[in-house]
């Protein structure tokens, strides 16, 4: 099982005893706050539940301010084990009666913890508040901690950009106070950056767990980290990298305590079997998403992905699995946000034979689409998939390159080429994809690039994206004449304009 290691272990083995055998109330809250949320950047959630209950109890007599954070942990907990609701809100209302006048930490943890421990509700006005919520100042650590409350409440109301706003902020403040803090929010970012198909910079923030890992020996990590990694590498058809990371990540988190996890690693060997043309192992990978009788591993995240399930099985010739699973999602998604109606429609495209057009339009035409731009290419491909068995070539042809240009933009090379194959299928003669300039550098030039076309310097790069000024250099090196440039004054006009 997947463990901390280092500088958590050290709060783990420095706040127990004063949990345990402090004469002061106040101490021994604090110390069991502290170890909680310090098990929680582990793999033993059990044991940080038990751990974070316990402060609870003691917090809420003698520091309900810091009882308000240990709810929001509690809240991360039963979202990431997919279950315990019942047991948050029954804490949620012993501090409400105990808060008469909540602060604005306060207001962002209640909306974090009502949206957390209920993710398929959409509330206006907790999308309201993450949209509105104004910049506090004062310590660095607890205006980092309001930051990521509001990012995650975001990121779970389907409001993406606002999301990255407010973990960007989480995180910068966190390496002003120590990189110790910093894995949960980079989990989080690295989820929201892989939402809206910037691979370069999921690539990126794997990296960094990476490092941050080696920093202060913290083993979760920098297993995490090596699995986004690997899901980012899959995606852009890089099958050894990916296969590499996968077995420096995905097998080190195995038996993890949660679901979210679980979900995202089965997700990650399923992208590599795309990758590799295998859609058996994708399939087979994607099974344990939901059980026989439609139940979903994790009730939120599961169903994020209940488009790209059906869609597998069905490439896989599979049919039987199906029903129960779309049929449960449509009674269970009523009320849902937009990123899981768009999901549902993709499914329910793929199991309505030749009356799909309506779920395949609402799939692609709705804007909020837009936010997720690989899912909205994937639905777009299936639309031109559809569309060409009909022989409607001329519609399909429009879906099949939007699509495509999409998956060339992203880097998702594995992707682009199915698109390809359709868009040859339905008259197209082209080769296949065009591989622009931009498509040929590795995701850390493309990085690199990005902000010597913006202005920066060498060592602001390097300060940027955790690397040397000497190691800039030689990046900038091999991308030119990659980009067919001599100089980094003509790189603004190579840059894609979404980069």
């Amino acid at each position: 099982m997947a463990s901390g290691g280092g500088f958590i272990e050290w709060i783990i083995q420095l706040t127990t005893p004063l949990r345990d055998s402090s004469e002061d109330p106040s101490t021994r809250a604090v110390a069991g706050q502290m170890l909680g949320y310090a098990i929680s950047q582990t793999g033993r959630q059990r044991e940080a539940w038990r751990a974070i209950l316990d402060a609870l109890e003691l917090l809420v007599e003698e520091d309900p301010q810091w009882g308000w954070f240990s709810l929001t942990t509690l809240a991360v907990l039963a979202y990431r084990r997919g279950s315990e609701a019942s047991v948050v809100r029954h804490w949620v209302e012993r501090y409400d009666a105990i808060t008469p006048r909540p602060t604005p930490e306060i207001t962002a943890a209640r909306a974090w913890i009502r949206v957390g421990i209920d993710p398929l509700s959409q509330p206006a006005d907790a999308l309201d508040l993450v949209r509105t919520a104004p910049t506090l100042s004062g310590p660095p650590s607890d205006v980092a901690n309001y930051e990521a409350m509001l990012g995650a409440t975001a990121w779970l109301l389907d409001d993406s950009r606002t999301a990255l706003t407010h973990l960007g902020r989480a995180i910068d403040l966190m390496r002003k106070g120590g990189p110790a803090n910093m894995t949960n929010a980079l989990m989080a970012l690295a989820q929201i950056q892989m939402d809206v198909g910037d691979f370069d910079a999921v690539e990126q923030t794997g990296r960094v767990m990476v490092d941050l890992a080696a920093t202060v020996r913290h083993a979760f990590a920098g297993e995490h980290g090596y699995e986004v990694g690997a899901r980012a590498a899959a995606v852009r058809g890089q099958v050894d990298l990916a296969r590499e990371m996968c077995a420096k990540g995905l097998s080190a988190l195995e038996g993890v305590e949660y679901q979210v996890l679980e979900v995202t690693n089965l997700v990650t060997r399923a992208y590599l079997a795309f990758a590799e043309r295998d859609a058996q192992g994708a399939w087979d990978a994607l099974r344990p998403l939901f059980g026989n009788d439609g139940e979903p591993l994790h009730p939120h995240m599961s169903y994020r992905e209940i488009g790209l399930y059906v869609v597998t099985a069905v490439r896989a010739g599979l049919l039987e699995e199906l029903r129960p699973v779309v049929d449960l999602a449509e009674k269970r998604l009523v009320q849902a946000g937009p990123r899981l109606r768009l999901q549902l429609a993709r499914a329910q495209a793929q199991l309505a034979g030749d009356d799909a057009e309506p779920f395949h339009r609402a799939a692609t035409a709705d804007p909020a689409a837009s936010q997720w731009p690989f899912e909205l290419a994937c639905a777009r491909l299936e639309y031109g998939a559809w569309l060409r068995r009909r022989q409607r070539s001329r519609d399909a042809r429009a879906e099949l390159q939007a699509a495509s240009q999409a998956f060339v933009r992203m880097g998702a090379r594995p992707w682009a080429d199915f698109a390809a194959t359709e868009l040859r299928a339905a008259g197209v003669t082209a080769a296949g994809p065009a591989r622009s300039a931009w498509a040929n550098l590795t995701g850390q030039e493309r990085e690199v690039v990005r902000l010597a076309a913006a202005g920066m310097t060498n060592r602001e790069i390097g300060a940027s994206l955790f690397l040397s000024a000497r190691t800039v250099s030689t990046h900038l090196y091999k991308a030119y004449p990659k980009l067919g440039v001599a100089s980094r004054t003509q790189l603004r006009d190579l840059v894609p304009e979404d980069r």
